[in-house]
């Protein structure tokens, strides 16, 4: 129910040219903020090569890129994101 309730934000605004969204604390597993954007702009879910980079090369020093912290690369198909250069 919240999938489509956040997909239905998404859909109030089809004349807006751009969706803003911003992270929270973590690669929590039960986020579905990614999806509900995903299905209400009829795209897939795919994981973002820079975003994959950019965790990539933090981690090397912390533990590896595991699949839990992978999913802070994962975005809507068409993404495009903003450089952070407070936190990389």
């Amino acid at each position: 129910m919240l999938l489509q309730w956040l997909g239905g934000k998404c859909r109030r605004c089809p004349q807006a040219s751009a969706e803003a969204t911003t992270g929270g604390i973590g690669p929590t597993h039960d986020d579905i903020t990614v999806d509900a954007i995903a299905e209400a702009l009829g795209v897939p879910v795919v994981h973002h090569p820079q975003a994959v980079a950019v965790l990539e090369a933090y981690y090397t020093t912390r533990g590896g890129l595991t699949e839990a912290r992978k999913r802070m690369a994962r975005v809507p198909e068409g993404a495009d994101l903003i450089e952070n250069r407070m936190s990389g």
